[in-house]
């Protein structure tokens, strides 16, 4: 049995099983490799939908910096349903607009953040992607598990459909059996 909870817009959607006690049941457990923008993004959205997620990034924490990213168009829309629009846009860099000038200085086309519902030459939704990544992790890290300083060594087969990751480190609680690996 499954039951959607939260389909309001305050609340992210998410699918809860039971068995038929009505006793919970976890969801599909998903190791993901690398906690950037992609690892957390996409462990957002397992996590919403009931999964059980851990990513395991090989740097010892976030890696900062990086350059900057442009949201436009279906992009922003992820942001949005992500409910993640309002941390995205405090994190964005200060860039209102550009200039082309001539050899004199003399200005002969103008840029604005907001042309094109901001979609235009210059995105109104300009973050670095450290600063994505930062926005990303803080989303998750409350119901994803994150190994750092780690990395999956190799994957061998288990007898009930499911793969168990080793790390060199050994670390055990990454060495719990997946069902699904991305990275």
């Amino acid at each position: 049995m499954e039951a959607v909870v939260g389909v309001n817009d305050s609340e992210p959607e998410r699918t809860i099983r039971t068995d038929e006690q009505g006793t919970r049941v976890s969801g599909p457990r998903v190791l993901v490799a690398g906690a950037s923008i992609a690892g957390p993004a996409l462990a957002h959205w397992l996590r919403r939908r009931g999964a059980e997620v851990t990513v395991v990034e090989r740097a010892p924490e976030l890696r900062p910096g990086g350059q900057a990213v442009d949201a436009r168009g279906v992009a922003k829309e992820v942001i949005r349903r992500m409910g993640l629009d309002a941390a995205v846009r405090a994190a964005c860099t200060d860039t209102a607009g550009a200039h082309t000038v001539d050899a004199d200085g003399r200005v002969l086309e103008t840029f604005r953040a907001d042309d094109d519902g901001g979609d235009g030459f210059i995105a109104d939704i300009e973050i670095l992607r450290g600063d994505l990544s930062q926005v990303l992790y803080d989303d998750t890290r409350d119901g994803v598990e994150y190994i750092f300083g780690d990395r999956i060594a190799e994957l061998a087969p288990v007898t009930d459909d499911t793969a168990a990751p080793a790390l060199p480190s050994t670390d055990e609680r990454a060495a719990a059996r997946a069902r699904w690996l991305s990275g």
